[in-house]
């Protein structure tokens, strides 16, 4: 019925769906990612309304498609968007003093009981640095599955206040110890640094999924604002909510701190669709939600996206 047809690189759209009654999932493929339909606000019982984001790494737009499966396996795919637009990538060097080893690795540590300590906390570093990222990651993704119908973002996400941006979403990092390359990791997410232990309000109305210590991201919160979209808060100094909790926009969820995988005091702020990443300055921006998600959640569109949509 309806659909954004431009997308960015880790970006992300929305469709509204007309299926048949012999469909059993329906949803939207973007690369190896997939993400589920839900069934239409206002809409038809044959519609159906997806919030799906891009892989920061896809390049393909025919490799983002809407699909539907009956009950015996048998699947169509259909092409969703015209063109997926590339985004420049910045790269990062990050230096790894002994003393920031030996802060962040034991603190981190101490919450994976089932890790045996390595040969030396360069060792230690890079396992939580590769593999305990990606188990933190997988984590979050679960988290989507928890997610209610609802638009609580649709007024977009507000910066933390009086903050200056520091790192963006999609940065190449490449991690030095003593002079030498040790690893290289994509940040996914937005950093922003204010005050030190300066109060972290929610950016959007939403419920607390999980408010705790999350390995890399230290102590996090992570709001469902609906439809498979989550904002997460990390490096907190403090937690000030509780699992289940619903919160409204500005409500004080906790401080910032260094917790975690941080080498100073900051916000480490996110936003997945589905439980993928993707860049909350879109997210952050009311018109861009406006012509780009809201038409093909919130209302019935006779056809595509015109030039000024998508």
């Amino acid at each position: 019925l309806s659909a954004t047809r431009a997308v960015r690189q880790g970006g992300a759209g929305a469709a509204r769906l007309r299926v048949d009654d012999q469909a059993v999932v329906v949803g939207v493929r973007a690369g190896e990612e997939m993400f589920a339909a839900w069934p239409a606000p206002e809409g038809a019982d044959d519609e159906r309304v997806v919030v799906w984001g891009v892989p920061w790494t896809l390049r393909d737009a025919a490799q983002v498609v809407a699909f539907a499966e009956d009950a015996a396996g048998n699947r169509v795919e259909l092409p969703l968007v015209d063109r997926v637009e590339p985004r420049r990538i910045r790269r990062d060097r990050i230096d790894l003093p002994e003393s920031f080893l030996a802060r962040v690795v034991p603190a981190i540590l101490a919450q994976v009981p089932e890790r045996d300590p390595g040969e030396s906390l360069l060792d230690d570093y890079l396992f939580i640095n590769r593999e305990l990222r990606q188990r933190n990651r997988d984590f979050l993704r679960t988290l989507a599955g928890r997610s209610a119908p609802g638009t609580d973002w649709r007024d977009g996400f507000a910066q933390l206040p009086n903050s200056k941006r520091m790192a963006g979403f999609a940065e190449d990092r490449t991690y030095y110890f003593r002079g030498a390359e040790v690893d290289r990791q994509t940040h996914l997410g937005l950093d922003v640094a204010s005050v030190r232990h300066a109060e972290v309000p929610a950016a959007a109305p939403g419920t607390v999924l999980f408010a705790g210590f999350l390995g890399i991201y230290g102590n996090l919160v992570v709001l469902d604002h609906g439809y498979g979209v989550l904002t997460g808060y990390a490096h907190l100094s403090r937690i000030d909510v509780t699992e289940g909790q619903r919160v409204e926009r500005g409500e004080v969820l906790g401080r910032t701190g260094r917790t975690g995988l941080a080498g100073g005091d900051h916000l480490h702020f996110g936003v997945f669709v589905g439980g993928l990443p993707v860049d909350p300055i879109e997210w952050m921006d009311r018109r861009w939600i406006a012509t780009r998600i809201v038409p093909h959640v919130e209302a019935r569109r006779p056809d595509r996206d015109g030039a000024g949509g998508a």
